[in-house]
């Protein structure tokens, strides 16, 4: 059984492994690509407010689903821990009924202010990676862009190819949560109190 602490941390870094600088796309792709540029603008933008650790405008560019089912998540894993670890640490609150009295929008807000806390480095590290757009492949109501990730962890550079998935929402496209995290939260919903 994963551990609520330990469960934050994996969650942390599957909400952040998005989270770096973008440079323009290298081009529309190749035919499976989507002629209107908004789901790559809504990424550049979204990636930008990670970037600036600008937690109010990130949650305004995430679909409200996503909010909502990350909210849902830590709720759970705060009233899991018996000890209000989960609460105190990541939320600044003192009990998994203050967490879920948060709304959505706040208590991602209040998440990433306590992971940029409690790990300071990796602020930075997501500050100085970058991620370059390669293209986006729709899937019905979804548009998932695909871009490279490279960045630096414990003097090790990485680069690897990601997908963040885009859903539109009042006219606007919003960040879903990645299948990495959507699986991750599946298995964590899974485990016995």
């Amino acid at each position: 059984m994963i551990k609520p602490f330990t469960s934050i941390a994996l969650l942390a870094l599957a909400v952040l492994l998005p989270a770096c600088k973008t440079t323009p796309s290298a081009g529309s792709g190749t035919g499976t690509a989507v002629p209107d540029p908004a789901p790559e603008a809504a990424f550049d933008a979204y990636m930008a407010t990670m970037q600036a650790n600008d937690w109010d405008a990130a949650a305004t560019l995430m679909h409200p689903d996503a909010l909502a089912e990350l909210h849902e998540t830590f709720i759970a894993l705060a009233r899991k821990d018996g000890a209000g670890e989960v609460a105190r640490l990541f939320f600044d609150v003192q009990s998994a009924e203050e967490v879920a009295a948060l709304t959505p929008a706040q208590g991602f807000v209040r998440l990433m202010a306590g992971l940029m806390a409690l790990k300071p480095g990796m602020g930075q590290a997501f500050r100085d990676s970058t991620a370059q757009v390669i293209g986006t492949v729709p899937e019905g109501d979804v548009v998932h862009v695909l871009y490279r990730l490279e960045m630096n962890t414990s003097g090790r550079p990485i680069s690897k190819l990601a997908v963040s998935p885009f859903r539109l929402h009042d006219g606007e496209w919003r960040a879903l949560l990645t299948g990495e995290l959507e699986g991750l939260i599946q298995a964590l919903k899974g485990q016995d109190g």
